[in-house]
């Protein structure tokens, strides 16, 4: 199910015949690159993460190796992750401004409706609404802001990693069989892409055969099945009295 990172590179040493430790480090540096490349869209190295939210700033700082955001949420009693809402129109600024638009008295707010008895609920809010918070993804400062105020003191941050967890040349890293030839495709390609005693056409025939692989690995890795489709699709249907 798994193949070592050692057993690829070994193996394409014996296939451009080039042995000794120096090409061994070459190549150990290329499959490096390769394991990020394929990590973003095709493995997806998933990590969770419980963050702190930093209740002064109202943010919590991204994780070092953070690429990009799957999920994020608060941990339930129900043990169930409820996520909060992404707003690209959440202000971010570093100056907090000095003025602002009284929203609830502008003529094209959308109107709110109450229930004259019971709880005192509110209609026509419209969908895409949090009970507990919603955020914006503050990539320049490496943060997760969040409107004030947030009904939770930490957070649960699902993301994709670049994948090599800091990985250095004493570590026997697996790689998942569905992705072991598009690794050593993209090692060998570019291993061959500025010599310049390789013809151009076996260069673009090597860089055909690593994105050939690359889709067919992500193929095989996405495994989502119709069952699961109709599961997802049912999810959050919910049957309503009628009256």
């Amino acid at each position: 199910m798994y193949t070592s990172l050692e057993e690829i590179i070994k193996s394409l040493l014996v296939q451009v015949d080039a042995p000794g430790e120096h090409n061994y480090l070459r190549l150990f540096e290329l499959a490096r690159q390769g394991l990020k490349e394929l990590s973003f869209d095709t493995t997806r190295h998933i990590k969770t993460s419980l963050l702190t939210v930093n209740t002064n700033t109202n943010t919590v700082t991204l994780p070092s190796d953070y690429v990009n955001l799957v999920k994020l949420g608060a941990y339930g009693t129900d043990g169930m992750i409820h996520y909060l809402v992404e707003r690209d129109d959440l202000y971010i600024g570093s100056t907090t401004p000095t003025s602002s638009v009284d929203i609830a008295n502008t003529a094209d707010s959308l109107p709110v409706f109450n229930e004259t008895v019971g709880t005192g609920r509110q209609f026509g809010k419209g969908g895409g609404q949090s009970s507990i918070g919603y955020y914006r993804v503050n990539k320049k400062s490496g943060t997760i802001e969040f409107a004030s105020p947030i009904k939770a003191s930490q957070i649960v941050l699902e993301y994709i990693t670049d994948g090599i967890d800091n990985l250095d040349i004493k570590q026997n890293v697996l790689i998942h069989s569905f992705a072991s030839t598009a690794l050593k495709a993209f090692v060998y390609w570019n291993h061959i892409k500025y010599n310049r005693d390789v013809q151009s056409y076996d260069k673009q025939a090597a860089k055909k055969e690593f994105y050939n692989e690359k889709r067919l690995a992500r193929a095989r890795m996405q495994n989502f099945t119709k069952d699961q489709a109709l599961v997802q699709s049912r999810i959050n249907v919910k049957q309503s009295p009628k009256i």
